[in-house]
This record gives C-alpha cells, structure tokens and sequence, in this order.
C-alpha cells in the first residue's frame, strides 16, 4: 500500500490542535442509554439494537455518541451509542476495475442501516487543501474530502485528506445511485467524523459506492470535469469535485 493506515481521522497541516482534545460533556447514565434519559440522545435514538442507524435518509439531525467521559463506560454491557468509533466490523475488500482503479466490495452480506466505514485520513486547513489540489497532476487521484456543515447560521469546513494516511474508505467510488449514505457523526470533540452507513441490504461481493456531492457551480457552467464512470441510469456525468 502506498498510505500509513489509520483507523481514525489525525491532525494534518493546517490543524486546529485544539479540536481534538477530548471536551465534550458526558452523560450520566448508569442503565441504557435511551432518548430522553440520556443527554448524547438529546436529538433521537441513533441506533436500534443491531447497530443499525435510525435516522431516515437525508436527515440532518445532529449525531452524537457516547464516549470516554459517559459514565455508560463503566457498565458491564456495552452501550448501544457506541457504534462508528468501534471500527469496521465487516469483511472488507479492495479490488481493481479496469476502468475506474480500485474500488471496495463487501466481504459479506450486511443489512441496511449497519455502520460500514468511516473515511479517515488528515484533517488539514483549507488553505492546505488548496495547495494540495493544485499541485497534484491531472491523472492523480484526488483524495480530499469536503464536509459542509451548517451551524448558527455559519459554514463549517471540514477537509479530510485521505492520500498519504488513510484506511480502506479511500478505495470507495463514486456512484450517482450509491448503495451507502454518509453521515456525520461526532463523539468526543468537535472533530466530525464521516461515516458511510448501509442504504439498503447489501450482497457479498457488491461494490460500495456513495455519492460524491452536489457538482461545483463551475461544473454546472461548464460541463467539465472528470467523467463519471458509475453506470447508473441517473449518472450526472461528471464526477464531483471538491469544495474549498
């Protein structure tokens, strides 16, 4: 492999240090941690007792589990809110497809709603992501990942960079009809994490794909970019590209 595997995202250039300290408050729970009764579960129940995610599709309600400063840790069963930071728990496998490189497939057969990866790498400044973009050649793959968030009426960029330290989502492709969602997902600190979820039931042997994003307003203009290799009947054409 040409990357240091992680399993979770790292500081990178450009980093906020301090977001990465651990600062959230913990709940109390000392029994299950249900909504209502637990202060992580303020926005809903986040997974039902298979791990699977409970929030419909395209929801943007807030994704908080429990984490080192809960008092959940300390109970003898493990608590149910604790899913995206446990780690991929499914046979995963890189594979190349003449066309569009390498991709992943499922090892295994895995339900919808299950937690499959998250996409971890550098998290780095958007001055940095920048950089990084325009000197990398045209036929370089590109490895960063935007999240876009909303908070209090502010944008919150959030630039993964999964090239030189990543783990397996990095082989992940793009798909205008993908078969897992991405959901952001936080635990202990202001660091989100971007985790890729089960649309549906999933077949061993199946690619997994998620959609990219929406398409730069200069690729609206345009119509230029990388062609989008994805197959569906729906394919937009152009792959997305990354906001800065």
């Amino acid at each position: 492999m040409d990357f240091d595997y992680i399993v979770r995202n790292v500081p990178g250039q450009g980093a906020n240090l301090d977001e990465f300290t651990i600062d959230f408050e913990g709940c109390t729970c000392m029994d299950e941690c249900t909504f209502n009764s637990c202060s992580c579960l303020r926005f809903g129940q986040n997974y039902d007792d298979e791990g699977r995610l409970l929030h419909a599709i395209g929801s943007t309600v807030p994704l908080l589990e429990c984490h080192e400063n809960c008092s959940c840790v300390t109970r003898e069963t493990t608590c149910g809110n604790r899913v995206v930071q446990n780690g991929v728990k499914f046979q995963l496998e890189p594979f190349y497809l003449k066309n569009k490189g390498y991709g992943l497939r499922a090892g295994e057969f895995i339900k919808a709603g299950q937690f499959i990866i998250e996409y971890a790498g550098e998290i780095i400044s958007r001055d940095e992501a920048i950089k990084r973009s325009e000197n990398k050649s045209p036929n370089d793959h590109n490895y960063i990942l935007t999240i876009v968030e909303h908070v209090a009426g502010k944008e919150r960029l959030t630039h993964i960079d999964a090239k030189k330290k990543a783990n397996l989502a990095r082989f992940i492709n793009h798909s205008c009809e993908p078969n897992l969602r991405p959901y952001v997902v936080r635990s202990d600190c202001i660091v989100p994490h971007f985790g890729l979820f089960a649309m549906r039931d999933i077949q061993s042997g199946e690619e997994l794909t998620y959609d990219y994003g929406e398409l730069s307003k200069e690729q609206l203009i345009s119509q230029k970019g990388k062609p989008c290799l994805c197959g569906a009947a729906n394919c937009r054409g152009i792959l997305p590209a990354s906001l800065f």
